[in-house]
C-alpha cells in the first residue's frame, strides 16, 4: 500500500489511540476514587458497629447490675413526709415495750 492510502488510517489509529489512553485514564481514577471512597466508608462502619457493640455491652452491664426494686430512697419519698420520724417513733416504742 502506498503512504497516500496509510496517511489518513495512521490519522485515524493516532487519534484512536489517544482516545483510549485517556479513556483507560479516566476509568483507573475512577476506579482508584472508588476504591478510597469504599475504604473509608467500610472503617466508618466498622467503627460504628464496634461503638454499638461497645454500647450495647454498658447497656447489659447497667442492667445487670441495678436491682429489681427501686431504692430504699425512692420507697422512703413515695411514703411522704414523716415516713422517717413515723418509724424512729415505731422503733422506740418498742424498745420500751421490751425494756418493760
Amino acid at each position: 500500500m502506498s503512504d497516500v492510502k496509510l496517511d489518513p488510517m495512521k490519522y485515524k489509529n493516532k487519534k484512536l489511540t489517544k482516545e483510549n489512553n485517556e479513556l483507560h485514564y479516566q476509568l483507573m481514577k475512577l476506579k482508584e476514587d472508588t476504591s478510597f471512597k469504599d475504604i473509608k466508608w467500610k472503617t466508618v462502619f466498622k467503627s460504628l458497629e464496634d461503638e454499638k457493640r461497645d454500647l450495647k455491652f454498658l447497656l447489659s452491664q447497667k442492667e445487670n447490675t441495678q436491682p429489681n426494686h427501686p431504692p430504699l430512697s425512692q420507697e422512703i419519698q413515695k411514703q411522704g413526709p414523716g415516713f422517717e420520724s413515723q418509724k424512729r417513733d415505731k422503733e422506740w416504742a418498742e424498745s420500751l415495750r421490751k425494756a418493760d
